[in-house]
């Protein structure tokens, strides 16, 4: 991760070099695996020196000018779901996992949810005898998804600020 001063004297600068998280400088890491030129959607010019050889750094996950070092952006996330493999057919299919993460959810959209219907996956009633442990384990959900203030006070400003989005369309 690089610092960007204009100042060289200023303490803890790191004057247009980028470092990766080994301080290998970039002059270094263009030579490592894992560097590739970013593509046409992403940063494609450099706000600093206007060069367009915009690299990106999946180890560090960020992206740089290879002739500046600047970082234009760093910690890069995938916004889709993660993959899950679960059996020898699934490494063919590729199939995604779980909803991808938000900033629209008070908890980024990683908590758990317990379906209040009382079939199982394949489509089928639920025995008595497993209704009591299923009624527990959503009202301990229940308990645990609101057990901070400011949690409840997150999940109803983002409530009304998602009222208020659909109210202005």
């Amino acid at each position: 991760m690089a610092k960007i001063s204009t100042d060289p004297h200023q303490k803890g600068s790191i004057s247009y070099l980028a470092y990766s998280a080994t301080n290998e400088p970039m002059h270094r890491l263009q030579k490592k695996e894992g560097l590739v030129q970013a593509s046409a959607n992403d940063l494609d010019i450099c706000g600093l020196c206007n060069s367009n050889a915009i690299l990106f750094d999946s180890e560090t996950n960020e992206t740089v000018c290879s002739k500046c070092g600047v970082v234009l952006q760093e910690n890069a996330e995938s916004l889709g779901g993660e993959w899950g493999i679960y059996s020898g057919d699934d490494i063919q299919s590729k199939s995604r996992t779980g909803m991808p993460t938000s900033l629209a959810f008070h908890d980024m959209g990683l908590s758990t949810f317990i379906s209040y219907s009382n079939v199982d996956a394949n489509g089928g009633v639920i025995s008595p005898e497993q209704m009591a442990k299923i009624q527990r384990m959503r009202h301990w959900n229940k308990i645990s998804s609101n057990n901070r203030s400011y949690h409840r006070n997150l999940k109803n400003a983002f409530a009304i600020l998602s009222t208020v989005k659909i109210n202005c369309r």
